[in-house]
């Protein structure tokens, strides 16, 4: 988070937890994946996200964001994104199955990375199990259905 959304937060009152969620929201994250993410219940989230849409005035995500970055609401970079889906997986390990859910071979990712294939492997081999899958098409589905299906409304509730 850079210093002047730092001050906006600031101004905004806003705490370390509802800067985490606000930031969450902003990037698409359903009040379930929040919930998964920071350890606590989704009503805990529910509440947190009525306070900052009260602290904010905010009606809407896009709104939020716009109040969060007043000069432009960009959206999360799908490392962030990556980062805040699979909290439990390094970032070499992110970047991998990140490539792999989009077709790729490990000879391709090791030379995209500049690592050799044994590396590639190992890293997919650690996010498989802790991602506890077992195939790479399984990889890619897992990815697929965290990062980009459409699971929350403008008002954060789940769709599904």
């Amino acid at each position: 988070m850079g210093e002047t959304t730092r001050a906006r937060c600031a101004q905004l009152h806003l705490t370390e937890a509802e800067q985490h969620v606000a930031f969450a929201l902003v990037g698409g994250l359903s009040y379930g994946e929040i919930a998964a993410l920071r350890s606590t219940a989704p009503s805990t989230v529910a509440n947190q996200v009525a306070a900052i849409y009260r602290k904010t005035g905010a009606r809407s995500r896009t709104e939020l964001a716009a109040r969060l970055y007043p000069v432009a609401a960009p959206a999360l970079t799908v490392e962030e994104r990556l980062a805040l889906l699979f909290p439990e997986l390094t970032q070499a390990e992110r970047h991998v199955v990140g490539a792999v859910a989009l077709g790729n071979t490990n000879k391709w990712v090791a030379y995209e990375l500049a690592v050799s294939e044994s590396t590639v492997a190992s890293h997919l081999r650690r996010a498989m199990i802790k991602l506890q899958v077992r195939h790479r098409v399984q990889v890619a589905r897992l990815l697929f259905d965290r990062c980009c299906t459409p699971k929350a409304n403008a008002t954060g509730e789940g769709t599904r």
